[in-house]
């Protein structure tokens, strides 16, 4: 019978916690209702990497400044971010659908995966 080695172990071991975090993330539903303040577009190249997302920026209904990520995510069969980005109006107020949580040391954001306008 062939041993594994602990390298092996460990490296299985990662894998399996990095898909369990990824999956708690991406379902992880919630909502909050938000006036949006300004949008961006974020391009980031590092090295032969590129990568490309949107930024929400918004005050929440107790005054607190808030940012949301608006990206793709394949856990949720979400496509549809430009679509988003285009429809969030600045000004306007919205109900929103987040998964995801902030964590600013890492610069994680809570993702967006639907809105309704509501009136203020």
């Amino acid at each position: 019978m062939k041993k594994i080695s602990l390298k092996a172990v460990i490296l299985i071991l990662l894998l399996i916690a990095a898909i369990c975090v990824a999956l708690f993330v991406s379902f992880n539903d919630h909502s909050k209702v938000v006036t949006i303040t300004d949008k961006e577009r974020i391009y980031e190249k590092r090295g032969d990497t590129e990568r490309s997302y949107y930024l929400v920026f918004g005050i929440d209904e107790n005054g607190n400044a808030i940012t949301f990520e608006n990206t793709d995510t394949i856990w949720r069969g979400k496509w549809n971010s430009s679509d988003i980005q285009a429809a969030l109006e600045i000004g306007k107020t919205y109900e929103v659908e987040l998964i995801g949580f902030r964590i600013k040391f890492l610069s994680m954001y809570e993702n967006v995966i639907g809105y309704t306008e509501v009136q203020p």
